[in-house]
């Protein structure tokens, strides 16, 4: 019989490999089921073996088996997410890896009785968020130094009973977190017995001027919590209005 036995071991080394990329556990109702797995790998500690496998979707299991020792078991965990990028809005860029104006946004002085922010949280958190000589300029000082790096406000911004309950100075602090922050980054401070959060969205065009979505929360001394959806526009001078 010769031809069996060459036949039989060449078609069982051809199974080899997708079954060293195949593992078993058990779902829910107890059944086993097939995993596979993307990479493994086994490794020895003393009289440990250690075998580690990471499957494509992020799941990693480890397998550790000792001789006559206690540590004899297995754990199963998943990989941590990858960090997320920060996304700045368009007039902000990163040269030499600090965060500054680009030229033809940077805002001009502001003319009129626009209103400005006043809240030296909301300056040292964007300060802390931008960074560099741009995070120097927004968090250094007082409020009224915040508001030179723009984020003013000329009329209302805030529409609704949240807006008529703040006053000028809060509503542009709005404006100064759409002027800096990342998109989809908190920022929240005290005025009196109110707390107020403010997440700005994504810079959308609207014929030639640039627009943020943002989501407003504020918290009465009571404890209840308002929240608001709205879009602000952005002039020449770094100045929002409502959108």
């Amino acid at each position: 019989m010769p031809h069996r036995t060459l036949i039989i071991p060449l078609f069982a080394a051809l199974l080899a490999p997708a079954a060293a990329l195949a593992d078993h556990d058990k779902d829910e109702s107890g059944k086993g089921r097939e995993r596979r797995w993307e990479h493994k790998e086994e490794i020895r500690q003393g009289n440990c073996k250690i075998e580690r496998k990471w499957e494509k979707n992020g799941d990693y299991k480890e397998e550790r088996k000792c001789k006559g020792g206690p540590d004899h078991g297995h754990r199963h965990v998943r990989a941590a997410p990858a960090p997320v990028a920060v996304v700045y809005p368009p007039w902000i860029v990163v040269q030499q890896g600090e965060p500054v104006y680009a030229p033809q946004y940077e805002p001009r002085p502001v003319a009129g009785n626009a209103s400005r922010c006043n809240s030296d949280t909301v300056g040292r958190v964007l300060g802390g968020v931008v960074g560099g000589a741009l995070g120097n300029q927004v968090g250094k000082g007082s409020g009224r130094a915040v508001a030179t790096i723009g984020g003013a406000v000329a009329g209302v911004l805030i529409g609704g009973e949240i807006g008529r309950r703040m006053d000028a100075n809060d509503q542009a602090c709005v404006g100064q977190v759409l002027e800096v922050a990342p998109v989809n980054h908190r920022v929240q401070w005290m005025e009196g017995p109110a707390q107020y959060a403010v997440v700005p969205g994504a810079v959308v065009s609207r014929q030639g001027t640039h627009c943020r979505p943002y989501t407003l929360e504020v918290r009465a001394d009571h404890g209840g919590v308002q929240r608001s959806q709205g879009t602000a526009c952005r002039r020449a001078d770094g100045v929002w209005v409502a959108g």
